[in-house]
């Protein structure tokens, strides 16, 4: 058996989201004398790196979910799927189990951005002017900013506009 991840085998998430299932070959049928045994995903913060199994993550196919640890925790995490096959029909020794390792996986967990806020909200009369209007910067995500600022005026008829 191969153990090829080949479906979402690249993807960002956000913290409280949920990613794309990951899966790929998964076992078929084994000749006799030899048993399908588990597969356990497992993960490490760097690319090759020391690997950690993931609780309970023992199907052929595995969603990463923020609201779960090691996803809980922005950052960029590679994930791998071991396959494990057990032989039963060994004359003289003991069954021996193989355990293949799948290609590496990459998610990236990043923090949800957090909406600014701006400063109260002013009353502004015909000829004066506002105050300056003050806020915080988005926080989280990469990238720059856009900003687009909007009005609205009060209608004695229909109200807000």
């Amino acid at each position: 058996m191969s153990n090829t991840l080949s479906a979402n085998t690249s993807q960002t998430v956000c913290i409280g989201s949920t990613g794309s299932t990951v899966s790929g070959d998964a076992f078929g049928t084994l000749p006799t004398g030899l048993s399908a045994g588990a597969y356990q995903w497992a993960y490490s913060t760097s690319s090759g790196g020391a690997l950690t199994n993931i609780s309970g993550a023992t199907g052929a196919t595995f969603t990463p979910n923020t609201a779960n640890a090691p996803f809980s925790t922005a950052g960029t995490y590679y994930l791998v799927r071991n396959a494990s096959i057990t032989s039963t029909n060994n004359v003289g020794v003991s069954n021996y189990r193989a355990t293949n390792t799948s290609n590496e996986v990459v998610v990236v967990v990043q923090n949800a951005i957090s909406n600014n806020t701006i400063s109260s909200a002013q009353t502004i009369c015909s000829g004066t002017t506002p105050a300056a209007l003050t806020g915080s910067s988005p926080v989280g995500g990469t990238g720059s900013y856009t900003y687009q600022w909007e009005t609205s005026v009060e209608s004695a008829t229909t109200g807000f506009n």
